[in-house]
């Protein structure tokens, strides 16, 4: 074992941490107690943001997880599932328990376009954040783009593409995903919305 991923596991207690993690600007990265870090991940503290994980969080294999500037924090009990990548620029927040499925996509920035006269590689960006409620199950290769709140306990259809907030309790598909159904407190019961 080398001496680096070794000082890794020492200073991640009660951690798993799998082969071939990459740790990027350690100092940036706070983790909790009993976080699993599959193999091939990356780690990422870097541009000065911070990067907290807290107890009991589950990163499968291949996923990339960067702070690219702004504040990534994750709560408790979250699963997140094969190769997604968070890109935290305008910042990230995942709230305690929620579930993420495999090649989810979290990008909390784009790209400028306005000016046809320049590049958009040369336009710059713009970051805004990127808040997923506790709860929230994330289907397979979803992508929750800048500037989204989604609600508590939602469910986020597969391969949907969140453009917009979700409120508290809904079930939301397509791309850009919009409400299929909604929870009803009075009756208590999952309504369909046409």
């Amino acid at each position: 074992m080398n001496k680096m991923l070794f000082k890794l596991k020492l200073y991640f207690k009660k951690c798993k941490i799998g082969s071939k993690v990459i740790f990027e600007n350690n100092r940036a990265i706070q983790i909790g107690s009993d976080v699993h870090i599959g193999d091939y991940s990356v780690i990422s503290g870097f541009l000065d943001g911070q990067l907290k994980i807290d107890n009991n969080v589950h990163i499968s294999r291949y996923c990339k997880i960067a702070t690219c500037g702004g504040d990534l924090i994750i709560g408790k009990n979250v699963s997140i599932g094969d190769r997604t990548i968070i890109t935290a620029q305008g910042g990230v927040t995942i709230d305690d328990d929620v579930l993420m499925a495999d090649r989810i996509s979290i990008i909390a920035n784009q790209h400028k376009y306005e000016d046809i006269n320049l590049p958009i590689a040369h336009q710059g960006q713009i970051s805004k954040p990127i808040h997923i409620k506790s709860g929230t199950w994330i289907g397979i290769n979803a992508t929750i783009l800048q500037d989204v709140t989604i609600g508590k306990n939602c469910v986020i259809g597969a391969n949907s593409v969140v453009t917009k907030d979700i409120p508290d309790y809904c079930v939301v598909a397509g791309i850009p995903a919009r409400i299929i159904k909604k929870y009803d407190p009075n009756t208590q019961k999952w309504i369909t919305v046409h």
